[in-house]
């Protein structure tokens, strides 16, 4: 090994923060603004990706993927807002014996129901938060058809749950569209429903970045496009023209591309930029993901 190939592996990781503002309660257009965002920064030992705002109790939190670098694994961790807009360290609630991440959260006839991305265990699982000390009760697992990624909900009624997840591709980087309903989380059985050959091929750019957005009857999904050799490179909106429900005439239509280079974000340094691959629009606040480079003099005691 060379001096240089030395120094990389020694002193400079992989890693992601997170990045966060205020937004208007009259204007929620997504990344529209020159307000600058602040950074949650990783320590040495966690880094944090995958935000998802929710509302719960009247309180915006932030679920995270909260990622272990002694464990190697992730870990999903809740923040909340101080009275200056600051987030809080975030505290671990969720660990299992494999890796979460995506921690997508939704209301379900008055519960509130946290649905990490736990493909590793080739199953959804939905736990049932205490509203009160956010803590999850495992409510079921439901084995899934190969590893399903990044799951977000596209509709709910009476009797039917609809969600959008991806599967994941020989190539990890690659995956292709999967929708799924559900009649009951305690009870129903995943149904599997068509969707047109476009969304079933895998492609660079399906991947859920975040939950859907809804603005009156617009449904907004939010994608992550990768390259070949780098994932998570830059964020895609687009407009859901027909959900489909069931009848495979799913179909959507894009609205704008969003590259952290064009958003007003500094970072330390010592991190060298590289994507982002997930945002959330909240009340009070929207959030996205910053992958990086740093140097660290304390990684050569985490390898």
């Amino acid at each position: 090994m060379g001096i240089k190939q030395f120094i990389a592996k020694s002193f400079f990781d992989f890693a992601y923060a997170i990045a966060y503002r205020p937004v208007s309660s009259s204007s929620k257009a997504y990344l529209k603004g020159e307000a600058s965002f602040k950074l949650l920064r990783p320590t040495l030992r966690y880094w944090y990706a995958d935000p998802l705002l929710a509302k719960i109790n009247d309180t915006e939190y932030l679920f995270m993927e909260v990622y272990d670098r002694k464990k190697h694994k992730g870990l999903i961790g809740v923040s909340s807002f101080t009275k200056d807009g600051t987030l809080t360290t975030p505290r671990t609630i969720l660990e299992e014996e494999f890796h979460l991440s995506f921690p997508l959260v939704f209301d379900y006839n008055g519960r509130t129901i946290l649905m990490p991305e736990c493909s590793e265990s080739k199953s959804l699982r939905f736990y049932e938060l205490d509203k009160n000390t956010l803590a999850p009760t495992l409510i079921r697992s439901i084995p899934t058809e190969g590893r399903i990624v990044d799951t977000v909900l596209l509709d709910m009624r009476p009797g039917q749950i609809t969600l959008l997840g991806c599967k994941e591709d020989d190539n990890p980087i690659r995956t292709s569209l999967v929708c799924m309903s559900i009649s009951d989380l305690e009870n129903g059985d995943i149904k599997y429903l068509p969707l047109p050959e476009e969304y079933k091929t895998p492609s660079l750019l399906l991947r859920n970045g975040g939950p859907i957005l809804c603005s009156g009857q617009t449904k907004i999904r939010i994608l992550q496009e990768s390259t070949e050799t780098e994932y998570g490179h830059n964020l895609l909106f687009r407009k859901i023209e027909n959900d489909g429900l069931g009848d495979g005439t799913y179909h959507e239509s894009d609205l704008e591309k969003v590259f952290l280079k064009d958003l007003p974000l500094r970072l330390p340094s010592y991190y060298r930029r590289q994507g982002t691959h997930t945002y959330s629009l909240g009340e009070n606040a929207e959030v996205i993901d910053v992958s990086f480079n740093r140097f660290h003099i304390g990684n050569l005691w985490m390898k």
